[in-house]
């Protein structure tokens, strides 16, 4: 017998070792390294071109022209970093865009970052602007910034907004008609001159400091009756009516404005008479109560943010962070963020408000898109975005789920394939003669 032949025992051990003592006895650990992170990076360079495939690629239709849009956008003055763009805007929108675009709710998220500000967002047709406000050093005007150290002197809320949508409304309103009272305004888009557009001033320090210098600054506005209101008005014989007036404006304040700091800034007497401001209501913190509770809620004081009451009188949005209150949906939405949600939207429904979510995802696209299209389809008020243009154009990419369950099953067969092949790959070369 040859010595050097394989016992029976020794056949028997190897056998019941099975295959992970074949990997384990390679004879030839240099080569085995190397062939495993081979395999190792083919598999994982496979999963991340699926991945960018079909999850992160920009479909081809983002790149479709936006028509008069466009034109018009290429036709306006930016601003830069020491001034807002120039008042010619307003007239190149009066002139141009304002006659064919369809105002849409979504709102322009930190507006203040656009090369042109406001006017992109209108252009798109977003019927919701926001700007972060602070208070000047001198404590004379307020400054818009995502914070303190990149706000501007010249780059005011007077300048950047209100001057320019006080532009854009007297010329959409000759001065006679807004003379009385009943008379209501032409709204920024001619298209649908009613439409209402909510300018929300997110109040970042000082609120009872920043918002009288508002009110004050508001005033032009005002007079001519562009700016929804709350009031009582006088019918005749019977009893004042408190009632909301409807403008081509709204005001909503958030961030460090309170419902308690707003009734201080009027006072509670001239709060219930007259208001043109309005709040910004924590969409989380809304009761499920019935009509008939809210309205033998009267009393302001005891509308507070502790209370959590609000109701179109005193508030226009109810916001909620998204990701906090619904979290991750990547993988889709579950039953019960679903019924979150849908609870979260009929209450503010149900209260007289407009539904909001901010801090939604914005990439990857896809990701962001199916959010939009349930949040749309589930009734959401108003849509947070910070691509107007991507919202409005109705381009949005469909199948997300059906590409993350792809991603799924295709990364799942990858990786059994890539170890078939590694384990199948050790063998042959274990059994590889020496040379």
């Amino acid at each position: 017998m040859n010595a050097d032949a394989p016992t029976l025992e020794h056949r028997n051990t190897r056998t019941r070792g099975g295959w992970w003592d074949i990997v384990r006895s390679s004879t030839k650990p240099g080569v085995a390294r190397q062939w495993t992170i081979l395999c190792f990076s083919i598999t994982v360079t496979f999963i991340i071109v699926l991945f960018v495939l079909l999850f992160v690629e920009i479909p081809a239709d983002r790149f479709i022209s936006e028509g008069s849009a466009l034109t018009f956008t290429s036709n306006l003055a930016e601003s830069d970093e020491d001034k807002p763009a120039p008042a010619t805007n307003v007239s190149t929108w009066l002139s141009g865009a304002s006659r064919t675009v369809i105002p849409r709710a979504c709102h322009s998220h930190n507006d203040y970052w656009r090369k042109v500000p406001l006017f992109t967002a209108l252009t798109a047709g977003c019927t919701g602007i926001e700007a972060d406000v602070w208070l000047s050093d001198d404590g004379k005007d307020l400054l818009v910034g995502h914070d303190r150290p990149s706000s501007r002197s010249t780059k005011t809320l007077q300048s950047m907004y209100i001057e320019p949508l006080l532009g854009i409304l007297n010329g959409r309103n000759p001065t006679w008609a807004t003379d009385s009272e009943d008379d209501r305004a032409q709204g920024i888009f001619a298209t649908q001159p009613n439409t209402t557009v909510v300018l929300m001033i997110d109040v970042k320090e000082k609120p009872t400091t920043v918002w009288p210098l508002l009110i004050e600054q508001l005033e032009p506005l005002r007079q001519r009756q562009f700016l929804t209101r709350y009031e009582k008005v006088h019918s005749g014989d019977s009893a004042d009516i408190q009632t909301l007036l409807p403008a081509p404006l709204i005001v909503v304040g958030s961030g460090e404005l309170s419902l308690d700091s707003l009734v201080e800034v009027y006072g509670n007497n001239t709060f219930e008479q007259y208001h043109d401001t309005f709040l910004d209501a924590p969409l989380q913190a809304l009761p499920d109560v019935s009509d008939s509770q809210r309205e033998n809620t009267t009393s302001y004081p005891v509308l507070s943010w502790e209370h959590g009451l609000y109701r179109p009188d005193d508030s226009y949005y109810a916001s909620v962070s998204f990701k906090n209150t619904i979290g991750s949906v990547m993988l889709g939405f579950s039953k019960s963020q679903l019924k979150k949600l849908r609870a979260q939207i009929r209450t503010a429904q149900e209260s007289g408000l407009v539904s909001r979510y901010w801090d939604t995802p914005s990439w990857p696209i896809n990701y962001r898109d199916y959010i939009w299209e349930v949040l749309t389809r589930e009734g959401v008020g108003m849509l947070n975005v910070d691509d107007v243009n991507g919202a409005t154009r109705g381009l949005w990419t469909k199948g997300y789920l059906k590409s993350v369950y792809l991603i799924i099953g295709g990364s799942l067969y990858l990786t059994i394939v890539s170890i078939i092949l590694w384990v199948v790959g050790l063998y042959l070369l274990r059994k590889r003669p020496d040379t």
